[in-house]
């Protein structure tokens, strides 16, 4: 190992940004209360839309329900996993009356 190797090399994770004065105000309340910086925040905002992460989950279905969900899958061209995210999106900006006709709809069947 020659002297060049031992050269400190500065990355851009090593570089810091400059931050604003109310930026820096703002972090420091959101640190006295315990909530996220604002560039923990940022970083989570990317994260979400990020494809790469996610998370495994195991859970139960019928053998009705494995045949149906593949079966509408198929039919809108996309894998099971992406039709399970899209129905829970859509669940999640529902109204209160269309969750409850569906959770009707799930008692009756």
């Amino acid at each position: 190992m020659g002297m060049a190797d031992l050269k400190r090399t500065c990355y851009k994770s090593d570089k810091i940004k400059p931050v604003d004065v109310n930026q820096f105000i703002n972090d420091a309340d959101n640190y006295a209360l315990g909530l996220p910086s604002l560039a923990e925040q940022k970083e989570a905002v990317k994260a979400l839309g990020s494809k790469s992460i996610r998370k495994n989950a195991t859970f139960s279905l019928t053998e009705l329900s494995v045949n149906e969900l593949a079966l509408h899958a198929d039919k809108l061209n996309m894998s099971k996993s992406a039709l399970i995210r899209l129905l829970i999106q859509y669940l999640s900006s529902a109204s209160e009356i269309e969750k409850r006709r569906l959770l009707n709809l799930l008692e009756t069947s």
